[in-house]
């Protein structure tokens, strides 16, 4: 039997789940721009972060009639993709997260560009930024050049044609 929104044991329910000390412990840990741990990495640490928190308050069916949520979704909605999925790192999280595997991949030898090609795809669409200058060898002010970094200049270095 399905009951309205409005039916009066509806309402005593969600009452009694929102009024749940547990629920006030979990809603009491939400910063006030609507996140939970980390305003830059919504899914770490695990079971805290402000994905977590929004399914679980998802799922008690307490949804953005009540402001605390509201913001919570605003706050995670940031880090929609526009395919529908979400990310784990904001901008910043990100930048570090495909620095070191392009570090990976430059150890390697070159043996993923399809990688590098799909990290570049990824950056550029969220408009992040890569750190270096340009590439010693070739010019390329690109961040996709994956050669060999220069500790002294912080370019990169193809061993493309100069």
């Amino acid at each position: 039997m399905e009951l309205s929104a409005s039916h009066p044991d509806v309402l005593e329910t969600r009452n009694a789940i929102i009024s749940d000390k547990r629920i006030k412990r979990i809603l009491s840990r939400q910063a006030p721009e609507g996140y939970w741990e980390s305003p830059t990495q919504p899914y770490l640490p695990k079971y805290k972060a402000s994905y977590w928190q929004v399914i679980l308050l998802g799922m008690l069916n307490i949804n953005g009639t009540d402001p605390r949520v509201k913001r919570a979704l605003e706050h995670v909605f940031q880090f929609q993709h526009p395919e529908g999925g979400f990310a784990i790192f904001g901008k910043e999280g990100a930048q570090k997260e495909y620095e070191i595997t392009l570090q990976k991949l430059k150890k390697k030898g070159r043996e993923a560009p399809d990688a590098a090609e799909w990290i570049q795809r990824v950056m550029h669409e969220a408009q992040i930024t890569w750190p270096h200058r340009q590439c010693l060898s070739c010019n390329d002010t690109t961040w996709l050049c994956i050669g060999q970094t220069s500790q002294e200049s912080s370019g990169l270095a193809c061993g493309g044609s100069e």
